[in-house]
């Protein structure tokens, strides 16, 4: 036995588990598992649901193999629109997930996806402030309608109105019911 103090640093670990998968996937996200079974996992070469490729992706994007890591990236990246509109609209997609392909979505611009991701209400408010940061004018404003999102706690919100850049700022809507702005 190691002590902890002399245990090897690990690294990020990942918001969800395996168990969030079908059994049948589970193996093409095990560390322990060959590389290869591993690698048609972050190729998206194994039938699966459109939630089980979002939870496969963000898995793998913690694998221990930088290949798999890269692959897992890549296949995010080129997620099929229409898997990843089924994806980003399931409300049992864990919250996590919806987060991280939020960041991935953020920085390709995808004003669609990025509306799917909007109107998901299993979508972080942290997620929220990214999805408003990159997102059209048209995005910004549905964002802006979702009275039950800006109800919750204002910290999300709050940092969406300080940071936003250009001529849009959520603040306009959301100011009346997020106490604490100067």
């Amino acid at each position: 036995d190691t002590p902890i103090a002399q245990a090897p640093a690990a690294g990020p670990v990942p918001a969800i588990t395996p168990d969030e998968l079908a059994p049948q996937l589970r193996k093409h996200v095990d560390p322990k598992a060959p590389v290869p079974l591993r690698g048609m996992g972050a190729k998206l070469l194994v039938p699966m649901s459109p939630h089980d490729a979002a939870c496969v992706l963000y898995l793998l994007s913690f694998d221990p193999d930088d290949g798999i890591r890269e692959q897992a990236l890549k296949s995010a990246g080129a997620f099929p629109e229409k898997i990843a509109l089924s994806a980003l609209k399931d409300e049992t997609v864990p919250a996590p997930v919806l987060g991280w392909f939020a960041e991935r979505l953020a920085a390709a611009g995808n004003d669609k996806l990025l509306e799917t991701l909007v109107l998901n209400p299993a979508t972080p408010d942290e997620a929220m402030v990214v999805v408003v940061r990159a997102g059209s004018p048209q995005t910004c404003e549905l964002a802006s309608q979702n009275q039950l999102r800006l109800l919750r706690p204002a910290r999300p919100i709050t940092w969406t109105t300080r940071a936003s850049s250009g001529p849009w700022k959520l603040k306009s809507r959301s100011g009346c019911i997020s106490p604490g702005w100067a």
